[in-house]
């Protein structure tokens, strides 16, 4: 088939294959995955097993979604890793609920992990939010930097400009509120 991935198009074929990712924990399971075609992996090389869990019915179904993990963790602090369970990770009402606003709205056929921010501070100043259109965060453990709406860049800005700052994002910090109504950063 031809997909679509970060502005990219190309080929990919599809397989299905044993996998596991402990068999002395896990026993082989037959999963479907796309092998990507050299225009989409651009030189770098590699076999890519997404995060996303979530699919439309319409198309493949994603690598996660397949293996019965109900949860993950990412840490990418010091030593970064990655957590799967069967279970549920988080018991209690400190997480950060994520929506499927932007799933619904654009009928994107997955469901990217999102959240709403409660609010932005940009090198200690706090960026106005438009309170009448939440602003949303995509957890994307692929990007390496930052993607902001033309509306929220110009805002930040003229914010930049008026204080003479030197850097335009140097810090960022973003908030959200928790299921229990705690604002976290």
């Amino acid at each position: 088939t031809i997909e679509g991935f970060d502005n990219n198009q190309g080929k990919v074929v599809w397989r299905k294959a044993g996998f596991s990712f402990d068999e002395d924990l896990h026993p082989q399971q037959n999963l479907t995955f796309g092998v990507f075609g050299p225009d989409l992996l651009d030189g770098p090389g590699g076999v890519f097993f997404g995060l996303i869990k979530d699919t439309d019915k319409w198309i493949r179904p994603s690598f996660l979604g397949q293996t019965g993990y109900k949860s993950f963790c990412v840490d990418l602090r010091d030593n970064s890793t990655l957590t799967l369970s069967k279970q549920a990770m988080i018991l209690d009402d400190d997480y950060i609920p994520l929506t499927r606003d932007l799933n619904r709205r654009y009928k994107a056929p997955v469901v990217h992990y999102i959240a709403k921010a409660a609010g932005f501070i940009v090198n200690g100043l706090p960026l106005k939010l438009d309170d009448r259109t939440p602003t949303y965060v995509i957890f994307d453990t692929g990007l390496s930097g930052m993607a902001v709406s033309d509306e929220l860049y110009q805002g930040r800005n003229l914010q930049a400009r008026k204080n003479r700052e030197k850097s335009l994002w140097g810090e960022v910090r973003v908030s959200f509120q928790t299921k229990a109504g705690d604002d976290t950063l």
